[in-house]
């Protein structure tokens, strides 16, 4: 989503961490799907401040 917003990708980010947090999701990858949704988000937080 190249033009949402910061709440959009807020809610995003939470909904996923929700979804795929190791501790709920008994997934093998559940802590790869994680730490790439973190990278993620950092990203956009740090081109937020750019």
């Amino acid at each position: 989503m190249p033009n949402a917003n910061a709440e959009t990708v807020k809610l995003a980010d939470r909904r996923l961490a929700r979804q795929y947090h190791p501790d709920v999701n008994g997934d093998k990858e559940a802590v790869l799907k994680m730490q790439i949704i973190n990278q993620a988000y950092n990203q956009f937080l740090l081109q937020k401040l750019e």
